[in-house]
């Protein structure tokens, strides 16, 4: 039984019930499990959400204790909704190129052929031990210099046909014809495309793509009148983060690969002239409520940026420890909890800057004096 001090409420405890029924295991195994979950989010020092944190990270063990390939193919279902969020395509073949040629950077060609990341004739081999889980017939063969093995995931708010209901979810792709198409997908508006079913709870989708030509995920703008912000709202309305919770959020989701942030913010400053080496923009997001509250999130490439300073957005992402140097050590030391940006909405937008104009009334200063 869960003590006193412990107890789930109604809408947490109905969850606990419904992880039981699904798992088929019993309800006392899923407290118990609920209440170790309780116990380490404590001693990370987590207070805010704990219970609703504690009811997460138990529906997150059944889901790891889950394999995708002892499971019959499912069909594709029609999904309705809008998409939101980008993550951009990602080639795992050059990723591949690019870990040999730093290594051989770092330690010689050498070194590279002993650790059987090139062959005689100086070919990449490909050192992808597994493929989805499944062994690589090619392992340690030559790797296509042209060979592409893409991957694209998406995020937005879907409902099926005839329901009202949307969660937030994320549809993801290992289709090269469907990474490379989904760049013309538009956001925010309203469409349909078919997709596999992985996982749904209560308040989440996980898609994939469907490859078979009568289903392909091929997104089709629908006519149809949405309320974007209203969907947004409603179906976020419990899972809202202050920004200056975003710490606290951090430090007790930081193991989960798909843990997600969500914020509501002011645009305090924003770096559009000064992109990081990958592409990334980085801006300051300020609490509307307190301008002391703030936190830096970084927009990648794929996202448009059609807003200014203090302009209202919500930002949809993921957290991350930032690094920095100590110059004294030169060593690398943690920083401030950023957000990656996966998506970001514009509730209240300004203009952008058209960049800087001189004033009439500066007067020139000579920088260099003899």
């Amino acid at each position: 039984m869960v003590s006193k001090k412990t107890e789930v409420n109604g809408e947490l405890d109905t969850r606990l019930v419904a992880l039981a029924k699904k798992n088929k295991v019993k309800l006392a195994e899923v407290k118990k499990q609920y209440e170790d979950q309780l116990a380490v989010l404590k001693e990370r020092g987590v207070t805010v959400n704990l219970e609703r944190l504690a009811v997460n990270g138990v529906m997150n063990i059944y889901r790891r204790g889950k394999s995708v390939f002892s499971k019959p193919r499912k069909e594709a279902t029609i999904m309705y909704g809008f998409i939101s969020g980008d993550l951009g395509i990602w080639d795992k073949a050059e990723q591949v190129r690019r870990q040999v040629k730093k290594f051989i950077e770092e330690k010689g060609l050498q070194a590279a052929l002993e650790a059987n990341m090139v062959d005689g004739d100086n070919n990449i081999l490909d050192q992808r031990a597994k493929i989805y889980g499944r062994d690589n017939p090619n392992y340690l063969k030559p790797l296509n210099p042209k060979l592409q093995v893409l991957e694209r995931t998406l995020f937005g708010f879907f409902r099926k046909n005839g329901s009202k209901v949307y969660k937030y979810g994320s549809i993801q792709t290992s289709d090269n014809r469907l990474a490379r198409a989904w760049s013309k997908v538009k956001f925010y508006v309203p469409c349909q495309v078919p997709t596999i079913i992985k996982e749904e709870d209560d308040t989440d989708y996980i898609l994939s793509s469907s490859s078979a030509e009568d289903t392909l995920s091929v997104f089709k703008a629908v006519k149809e009148d949405i309320d974007i912000k209203k969907v947004i709202d409603e179906t976020l309305v419990k899972r809202w983060t202050d920004i200056k919770n975003i710490e606290e959020l951090h430090e007790a989701t930081k193991d989960a690969w798909d843990r997600k942030v969500f914020v509501k913010g002011v645009v305090a400053w924003i770096n559009e002239d000064r992109p990081t080496a990958i592409g990334s923009i980085k801006m300051g997001l300020m609490n509307p409520e307190n301008e002391d509250d703030l936190v830096v999130v970084e927009i990648p490439e794929q996202l448009s940026i059609d807003f200014g300073e203090l302009s209202e957005v919500y930002v949809f992402g993921k957290t991350r420890r930032s690094m920095y140097r100590d110059q004294e050590t030169h060593k690398l030391v943690d920083g401030d909890v950023i957000i990656q940006a996966t998506g970001i909405f514009t509730v209240v937008p300004t203009p952008k800057e058209s960049g800087y104009t001189e004033m009439a009334d500066e007067t020139p200063v000579n920088g260099w004096l003899d």
